[in-house]
């Protein structure tokens, strides 16, 4: 009996991913097109940065780049929690809502404190390596217009 060229790992986990749905490639995939809702891989791809045949790929067989992940979380404004393990909100701006509504005024203080000395160390850190500001050149005399007299001839 002849048997047909061996399949490479990559197709047996494509096959086996198409036929088990607890797959966690499988639920991104899932989430990934619920968010998406009807628009095209072109739709996906200029939102993404990614060729929309990749997108296709991605979202029909192959195994997402974490690159691609990021920006479609980014593009949707989707939680990677949600979009990775299917937990917490779909939306960050229903996280966010959610937190806030939830956190105590010294909680959020404290939030805030830490968001500003991140910033604060942000700044420093880009003076830092700003190169040295090269020396202003010495201005020129500035040349007066005197008006259009000057420019008569016979005065």
């Amino acid at each position: 009996m002849l048997w047909g060229p061996l399949m490479s790992h990559n197709q047996i986990l494509r096959l086996s991913t198409l036929l088990d749905k607890s797959d966690p490639i499988e639920r991104l995939r899932e989430r990934m097109l619920q968010r998406a809702g009807n628009e095209s891989y072109t739709s996906i791809g200029h939102k993404t940065a990614t060729h929309p045949e990749t997108v296709r790929r991605y979202l029909s067989v192959g195994v997402p780049s974490v690159r691609f992940v990021q920006s479609f979380a980014d593009a949707f404004s989707v939680s990677a929690e949600w979009l990775l393990l299917g937990r917490g909100c779909m939306n960050r701006e229903e996280i966010v809502r959610t937190s806030i509504g939830r956190a105590t005024v010294e909680q959020l203080m404290q939030a805030l404190a830490e968001r500003l000395g991140t910033q604060e160390r942000f700044l420093r850190e880009l003076v830092e390596k700003a190169p040295p500001q090269a020396p202003k050149p010495r201005s020129l005399p500035a040349r007066r217009f005197r008006g259009a007299s000057n420019y008569t001839q016979g005065t």
